[in-house]
């Protein structure tokens, strides 16, 4: 109790993760597909197939902590977990660009675009210092900026800040739409008004031929 949300993900993502090996590992056992037995005492006909179930364990178990990581480094940059986020990044040989969101079909988002949806600046902030990719594209062709300018939370800050580190002002998501016809699409008005400030086309269209004063 009083112990904030953030600060107890990393266990819960623990916990998760040894629920989730074990039942897989249960499955596996249940279907036949694992041995109890160690290689040495199988009958010679049998060590091949033992090799096998241990390679497929092997390959499930990193298979298992690939996916922990991920879905690890999503639950930080979503809550905004810097100290977190740093662990998880500066503890292993991830890629900090690789996609980590879990949605199906896959979105192709990177850290700094779900740290960015949910109006994380210094998040933001921390993953850029450590070499992620402002214009990563997921696979709908947002960008992070798009996801800024659509954000309910600090939008205008957001996209600020990305501009600030390199961000594409003219970026086009795979419907046509720069970060200034989301941001009126989303009536994010201060996103807008930062927008044109910064130099973005209010005669730019999408896909469909509107602006951003037909869609606001």
């Amino acid at each position: 109790l009083g112990v904030p949300y953030a600060a107890t993900l990393p266990e819960r993502i623990v916990s998760w993760r040894r629920t989730a090996t074990a039942h897989t590992l249960a499955l596996l056992a249940k279907e036949g597909l694992l041995s109890r037995q160690q290689p040495q005492q199988l009958p010679s006909a049998e060590r091949t197939t033992s090799s096998n179930q241990e390679a497929l364990v092997a390959w499930l178990e990193q298979s298992l902590a690939a996916f922990d990581l991920r879905l690890s480094l999503r639950e930080a940059a979503a809550s905004g977990n810097c100290s977190w986020l740093a662990q998880l990044i500066n503890q292993s040989d991830c890629d900090i660009d690789e996609p980590v969101t879990l949605n199906w079909p896959p979105t192709g988002e990177t850290c700094v675009h779900v740290a960015a949806c949910n109006g994380h600046t210094a998040a933001v902030s921390l993953l850029v210092s450590l070499g992620a990719d402002v214009n990563a594209v997921g696979s709908d062709g947002w960008c992070a900026i798009h996801r800024a300018a659509q954000s309910a939370w600090q939008s205008a800050e957001m996209v600020a800040l990305l501009l600030s580190r390199g961000a594409d002002l003219h970026v086009r998501t795979s419907e046509g739409l720069t970060a200034l016809l989301v941001a009126a699409r989303h009536g994010r008005l201060d996103a807008v008004k930062l927008l044109v400030a910064r130099g973005a086309d209010l005669r730019a269209t999408d896909s469909e031929g509107y602006t951003a004063l037909d869609t606001a």
